[in-house]
């Protein structure tokens, strides 16, 4: 069934509402969303979505999804958690391309050699993504007592990557 916008709008502004209202560290869960609406909003998770994305504009609010149950309000303490999560889902979905982009070179056998150049350039720049996604590269970045400086932080990680090293010639 076919809603006018109006409507969709009036139903985004309404869940947008509820999440607001819902307090610091609770769950709000699908079933109170959907009463809102009076429709399943599991089924229509883009009206939520957007409301999520509301609530945060207007009032700095912040959800993470609980799996079948809701959404839960972070504490400001906890907005990282946001990216720690973001960050997994960032490693597992550069490790699946990757890994297909690699099989699906290695079958081939009409490829041209500069395909295969694409191809493995492509897997090695998503494999490097997934390697800086990692905790342990976040984990050195943190410092309690003051921000480390943007380019400090770049030079770093590019020393450990062996990145900008000249090599050393020997005669």
């Amino acid at each position: 069934m076919f809603k006018p916008q109006s409507i969709l709008a009036a139903d985004i502004a309404a869940l947008r509402d509820r999440l607001m209202a819902t307090s610091v560290g609770e769950t709000v869960t699908y079933q109170q969303l959907s009463r809102v609406i009076g429709a399943d909003v599991q089924a229509r998770r883009y009206l939520v979505l957007r409301a999520l994305d509301l609530a945060n504009k207007e009032s700095g609010s912040l959800f993470v999804n609980v799996r079948t149950v809701g959404y839960q309000r972070l504490e400001a303490e906890r907005a990282a958690l946001v990216g720690v999560n973001l960050r997994r889902r960032i490693r597992r979905s550069t490790r699946r391309a990757a890994g297909a982009i690699t099989r699906a070179v290695e079958v081939a056998n009409d490829m041209t050699a500069n395909g295969q150049a694409r191809a493995y350039a492509e897997a090695s720049a998503l494999q490097l993504i997934g390697y800086l996604a990692r905790d342990r590269h976040v984990a050195q970045i943190v410092s309690p007592d003051k921000p480390t400086p943007v380019g400090t932080t770049l030079t770093m990680m590019a020393s450990r990557l062996g990145i900008g090293k000249e090599q050393e010639t020997t005669p």
